[in-house]
């Protein structure tokens, strides 16, 4: 059994990774089988000793866990064989399999992957045990939280929200406020730029905040504490500053208000009940959809210390669990398919020509596909057989493949609304059917006739009765742009779900320039996603509704264009039409790494980040990476940020809860 052992005190590249013999169950114990541990900050001062808890060496990190209980030990009646459960304690958890006390655990509800259960025990907890038993946070009061994007602080941010508290993000960087204005906070505060007292004034109307969530300490805990109003409460959590403040206490006195201590562990053993009923409200938000951490990044075991060192590094924005299995998870969010009867269906009405099936290509009507007439489009046995697919994914090293219909399939430029809902509607359900034909391996993406009334309900019926992971959208529809009116209510149900979408061009602009040397697919996709993303941006909609979009290709030609758009917001009155600058709006965005040339794609993970790049391949067609993970691998980054963009992110975002490469090795020369 493999387990991360801090065998002295010291930084995060002092643990060692060890082969230790399986637990068994004593007396009250469950032996759980770890999916997941989630990391946490405090560990970074656990493994220094320099923790108030002080283990003696040699112990494990991970104080978060999820996984499935497999023996129980005499006595325990909580918990059972087969039971996914979630627990937390001081230590411990980062092993592939830990005997705990049975009472410690929880057995997670439907609808709480044990992904998600990982990364909410200890920040979530923690928040809500501060807000609600330390300082009886109530509706319609005024929440200054220090130290917003970090797990705890993340946590406290939204679930201050959801608690019905205006919330004042505080934070140490424009990229962490803008960050925490997409994750929902009312206000931000970037403490580096501006004074912490002056601007939670300003913000609150000369009257101070009601609470203090204050997980930082160091020069930022006086000022905060200044900025109370009257009968406010200051929640001291932490200490991530790395000094521990010495307060005048006339300010108590003379504010009235209080310094209250959130002890979290010792809270957890003194009052049991109080913290399963926090824990139920949690989960109960989190299979509502209302609570979902943050994943800055997924790693395997084996780079537990990569991880803590992000923590140290302050490097983190929000959780960062790791998966208890050998290699990362592989998803690739850009493939495409052509479910056979849907093609069967067209040729009945005319709208195809099937004769072409065995040499690999199909024709199709102009009205469906867009493009000229007797146009022979590639039709790889992957399209429509899943069986061809899985092959070509094992040979590929991908354990999961995100497929939709391709732009071909999306009646963009038809003329006869019917039509395109027609199709549309068939090709969703038999898109639903083919993925579920490889449970586990094939995810579908649901599509819409945009620019068309009732786009919104058919992304619900994707979402709801046909089961689809997200959706996946054209860049145009019906004659209008993405920005069109028209397409509000599908925003709007995106933002409310927090729906992945996947945004690949389904047209070309100045098409008639573009009519030789495949010019549309070399050039004029590229174009038409900047072009896209471009209208989204001035159009408003990214910042009305901030929607979690990746878009294909790398983003084509968008990448490049920031810094002009951005001085074209600044410069031009007619284009000044956000609060927000376009760059930042663009970085909110995802972007898949088919974009063929390591160079290209080194520029794209050092401007987005490595969490906001997804593996895409555009499998099967010829302009197809058929090495996704030796592309990945030529970037020569760490393992972190490489578990991350191979699967870690697209995980998070389409809750994916399978740690399915559990028995698959690395082949070190072509894997990271």
């Amino acid at each position: 059994m493999k387990a991360v052992l801090c065998t002295e005190y010291g930084g995060p590249e002092t643990l060692e990774l060890a082969d230790l013999a399986p637990p068994e169950p004593g007396p009250g114990e469950a032996v759980v089988d770890v999916s997941y541990i989630g990391l946490n900050f405090h560990e970074t001062l656990l493994i220094a000793g320099r923790h108030v808890v002080r283990p003696r060496p040699p112990f494990s990190p991970g104080s978060e866990y999820a996984g499935t209980v497999t023996a129980v030990g005499p006595g325990v009646t909580r918990v059972k064989p087969g039971d996914r459960v979630a627990g937390n304690d001081e230590y411990g958890a980062a092993r592939e399999r830990i005997a705990v006390p049975a009472d410690r655990l929880t057995v997670l509800p439907p609808g709480v992957s044990e992904r998600t259960a990982a990364a909410l025990l200890v920040g979530s907890a923690t928040a809500l045990h501060a807000l609600r038993q330390r300082a009886a946070l109530a509706p319609g009061e005024t929440l200054a939280v220090l130290g917003a994007s970090g797990g705890t602080g993340l946590a406290a941010t939204e679930i201050g929200g959801l608690l019905g508290a205006r919330v004042i993000a505080c934070a140490s960087s424009p990229e962490r406020t803008a960050f925490l204005r997409a994750r929902g906070a009312d206000e931000t505060v970037d403490y580096t730029a501006r004074d912490l007292k002056t601007e939670l004034k300003r913000l609150t109307g000369g009257q101070g905040v009601d609470v203090v969530f204050d997980p930082v300490g160091g020069p930022y805990t006086e000022p905060a504490l200044r900025a109370l109003g009257w009968r406010g409460r200051h929640l001291v959590v932490g200490f991530a500053a790395g000094d521990i403040p010495r307060l005048p206490l006339n300010l108590p006195l003379v504010k009235g208000c209080a310094v209250l201590g959130v002890f979290f562990g010792e809270f957890t053993r003194r009052e049991p009940g109080a913290h399963a009923a926090n824990l139920e409200q949690i989960f109960q938000w989190a299979a509502d959809g209302r609570l979902e951490p943050h994943v800055h990044a997924e790693l395997p075991l084996d780079a537990c210390a990569e991880g803590l060192g992000i923590l140290a590094r302050r490097e983190a924005r929000g959780k960062g669990p790791a998966p208890a299995v050998t290699a990362p998870l592989v998803v690739d969010v850009h493939a495409h398919a052509m479910p056979m009867p849907l093609l069967r269906r067209l040729a009945a009405r005319g709208l195809a020509d099937l004769s072409g099936v065995s040499r690999g290509v199909v024709v199709l009507d102009p009205a469906v596909s867009g493009v000229g007439p007797d146009t022979p489009l590639p039709l790889d046995a992957a399209q429509y057989d899943p069986a061809s697919r899985l092959s070509a994914m094992d040979a590929a090293g991908v354990d999961v493949r995100v497929v939709s219909l391709p732009p071909f399939l999306l009646c963009s430029t038809a003329g006869d609304p019917r039509l395109a809902r027609d199709v549309i509607g068939h090709g969703n359900d038999e898109l639903a059917a083919y993925a579920a034909r490889a449970p586990g391996r094939l995810l579908a993406l649901g599509s819409v006739p945009l620019g068309l009334p009732g786009a919104a309900e058919e992304a619900r019926r994707c979402l709801d009765r046909l089961g689809m992971a997200g959706l996946a959208l054209g860049t145009r529809g019906a004659g209008r742009e993405l920005d069109d009116p028209v397409n509000d209510e599908l925003w709007a149900l995106l933002a409310e779900r927090r729906a992945f979408a996947f945004l690949h061009p389904s047209g070309v602009p100045d098409p008639h320039r573009q009519r030789d040397y495949w010019l549309p697919q070399l050039v004029g996709y590229p174009m038409e996603t900047a072009l896209a993303v471009a209208r989204l941006v001035f159009g408003g909609v990214l910042e009305r509704f901030a929607p979690r979009i990746c878009l294909a290709h790398g983003g084509g030609c968008l990448p490049s264009l920031r810094g002009r758009l951005d001085l074209g917001w600044s410069r031009k009155p007619v284009a000044r039409t956000t609060v927000l600058p376009p760059g930042e709006l663009i970085g909110r965005l995802y972007y898949d790494t088919a974009v063929f040339s390591a160079t290209a794609l080194r520029r794209l993970v050092a401007d987005v980040g490595a969490g906001h790049v997804l593996l895409g391949t555009d499998d099967p067609f010829e302009l197809a990476d058929r090495d996704p993970l030796g592309t990945v691998a030529a970037l020569a980054l760490g393992p972190g940020d490489a578990a991350a963009i191979l699967g870690g992110t697209a995980a998070a975002l389409l809750a994916i809860d399978t740690p399915i490469p559990g028995n698959r090795t690395l082949d070190k020369e072509t894997r990271p």
